[in-house]
């Protein structure tokens, strides 16, 4: 019977140290708010028809399952020519690519352009989730006009059957809303 007493009491134990490590293994990793940003945060004046390429990057991630993003930028002023899902994901386990898709607004001004992209970690089961820093999306970008844009994260919106916005989600379908840190193109306001 003391026995049984002494496997369950070392039992709860090592649960409770288990716990206390997780803690703070996602305290130490999580050492900022969760953020989304582009890097680098502000490109110069080119000449129309270079091209430059942009990171959008994730900093203090825990247990992010999906993401999706939606950028923002003035299509007069640049062109989206190629996105690329970075290594953030990939890194932990396989991914599925949900969209990965560029549209331009001509019908109302101002113009707009937007790039949107959704990635999610393949599989509910055993694996991992992704945590920490890295690369999400890289963009390459061609300027087609002259003046400056933003390159700005569209807000988090819930509404609707489909949220738009810029997000991340956990494997419970849990939204994670990032800190966003646009970036930007051309000559000073």
């Amino acid at each position: 019977m003391r026995r049984n007493y002494v496997i369950a009491v070392v039992a709860i134990v090592l649960v409770l140290l288990v716990g206390a490590v997780a803690a703070i293994v996602a305290f130490r990793l999580r050492s900022g708010p969760i953020a989304i940003r582009i890097e680098p945060e502000n490109i110069g004046r080119l000449a129309v028809g270079d091209t430059f390429t942009v990171n959008v990057t994730v900093e203090n991630c825990v247990n992010v399952f999906a993401v999706q993003v939606d950028l923002r930028y003035d299509p007069t002023v640049l062109n989206a020519t190629m996105i690329m899902e970075g290594p953030f994901l990939p890194s932990v386990r396989p991914t599925l690519l949900v969209r990965n898709t560029t549209a331009t607004n001509n019908d109302t001004p101002p113009r707009s352009a937007g790039i949107y992209f959704a990635d999610s970690l393949i599989g509910y089961g055993n694996g991992k989730d992704a945590n920490g820093n890295g690369v999400l999306i890289t963009i390459t970008f061609k300027v087609v006009g002259g003046g400056l844009t933003e390159l700005q994260f569209f807000p988090y919106n819930p509404a609707g059957n489909t949220p738009e916005g810029t997000y991340f989600s956990d494997r419970n379908g849990n939204d994670i809303i990032p800190e966003l840190h646009d970036g930007s193109y051309g000559e000073s306001p």
